[in-house]
């Protein structure tokens, strides 16, 4: 007998390969951009042709970074702070092994002094701001921006949330903000298998 559930583990999902594809084109593409910011177009061409594996070296350190943190398993259509302050993080640890292995390498002379924390802003910049943006673009096309406003109760209560829509999202954010809802959701029920590993706000 096949074991479909052990392919189904084993095949990334949809969602996965967007993310890490998408994550995979900002990080090649930070340092080029960081260093036509420092150097200018026509020095920075220059410099990557010196030492070609400039971006290769920071895409493979930053992908792999950003895979051991499971950042892939966050839903961007309920993007947060906390996910932000993730993309931080990771990209924090990504540079430093990115230079940690350059000085072992005795390949750090190409590089400027400013490039770390210029190459910070871009990628921590670009992979928020796509997460922030799809998410905008999620809550517009929902045509609904006010919460639904949940039963109040004498004392908290646990809540199962059924489904993986704005709406609950937007209950969650209530039930954040008001504190005094008397409701304690302690998860998510989802008839999407494909999302049993992935996180909503944090």
């Amino acid at each position: 007998m096949v074991n479909h559930a052990g392919f189904t583990q084993i095949i990334p999902s949809r969602h996965t390969v967007v993310t890490c594809s998408i994550d995979a084109l900002i990080s090649s593409s930070s340092v080029a951009i960081a260093l036509v910011l420092r150097v200018g177009s026509e020095r920075a061409g220059e410099i990557l042709q010196e030492f070609p594996m400039a971006v290769p070296l920071f895409l493979v350190i930053s992908m792999a970074t950003f895979g051991a943190m499971k950042t892939h398993r966050r839903l961007w259509r309920f993007v947060s702070v906390d996910d932000v302050v993730e993309i931080a993080k990771g990209t924090t640890l990504a540079i430093i092994f990115y230079l940690l292995l350059l000085v072992l390498t005795d390949h750090l002379s190409w590089m400027p002094r400013s490039i770390p924390a210029i190459l910070w802003l871009v990628q921590v910049t670009a992979m928020g701001g796509v997460r922030v943006l799809r998410r905008l673009v999620a809550e517009y096309l929902s045509g609904s921006v006010n919460p639904p406003r949940p039963i109040l109760l004498p004392r908290s209560r646990k809540v199962l949330l059924v489904g993986c829509s704005d709406r609950v999202e937007r209950l969650l954010r209530y039930i954040e903000h008001e504190g005094d809802t008397g409701l304690e959701p302690i998860g998510i029920l989802d008839t999407v298998g494909a999302r049993g590993p992935m996180q909503v706000r944090g």
